[in-house]
């Protein structure tokens, strides 16, 4: 397994109780060579904007569910492909997110 792909996008930002935090949408992508297959897990959190604490990745409902796709396409392909499904779900996670908190 070739990995191609690893990336965060922060989507938005809110502050609750003197703490900031930021919504972020990620993904992980790798491709198969035997099987000419990308793999892609996509997923959304939340993470305290805080330099000092180990990050960790909080739960919020609203939220879309992670998702693991596989999809068959050449290995010239495939980061473009990743690339373009992740740009989707950055959508996705932005439609998500609700109106209060300031989105990036």
């Amino acid at each position: 397994m070739k990995r191609i792909l690893s990336t965060i996008e922060i989507i938005g930002s809110f502050a609750r109780d003197d703490h900031e935090f930021e919504v972020c949408a990620s993904a992980e992508a790798g491709f198969d060579e035997v099987k000419s297959q990308l793999l892609l897990d996509l997923d959304s959190f939340v993470r305290p904007v805080d330099n000092r604490s180990k990050e960790k990745h909080l739960p919020a409902g609203w939220l879309p569910r992670k998702e693991c796709l596989k999809e068959s396409v050449s290995e010239e392909d495939a980061v473009s492909l990743a690339r373009e499904i992740f740009h989707r779900w950055v959508g996705k996670v932005r439609r998500s997110v609700p109106s209060p908190i300031h989105n990036h």
